[in-house]
């Protein structure tokens, strides 16, 4: 996927002016709350697209946090799809419903090499991205599970 390929247009079609100004805002951090299927995905999608692809913005210094790993995976399906969307080959895989999940997880992971700016985006569940945290950084005041004496 090319910049030429994703337009603010395409980027921006279908949201309501509240996700659009997810989508746009300059601030560093965003935070979307919303009742359930109301569009949080796509805003936080899109805002990652306009970041990559638009700003410049080097997917390394992106962090996206979900609550659930269902969620975090949607996340990155819908990333590869996107990155995928010429080919349609993922799509195709995702609608497999004679997929185990086992199977499905080694295409994501096979999926997101393919795509260098989907690989290097940190997208977490709130307790993975706690975890990794503690365990990097951690002390023995909090838990000596997280670091090591």
């Amino acid at each position: 996927m090319s910049m030429s390929d994703l337009t603010n247009n395409k980027i921006l079609h279908g949201l309501n002016d509240k996700q659009i100004e997810a989508v746009l805002t300059d601030n560093s951090r965003v935070l979307v709350l919303a009742r359930a299927g109301a569009g949080k995905t796509a805003t936080i999608i899109r805002k990652i697209l306009s970041l990559v692809f638009e700003k410049n913005v080097k997917p390394s210094k992106i962090l996206a946090v979900t609550f659930t790993k269902d969620a975090a995976n949607e996340m990155i399906d819908r990333l590869i799809l996107e990155a995928d969307s010429i080919n349609g080959e993922y799509q195709a895989i995702l609608e497999n419903k004679k997929l185990s999940k086992e199977k499905l997880d080694q295409y994501r992971r096979q999926f997101q090499r393919k795509y260098p700016w989907v690989s290097n985006l940190t997208n977490r569940t709130f307790h993975s991205f706690s975890y990794n945290i503690l365990s990097t950084y951690g002390s023995i005041d909090l838990d000596n599970k997280f670091k090591d004496k």
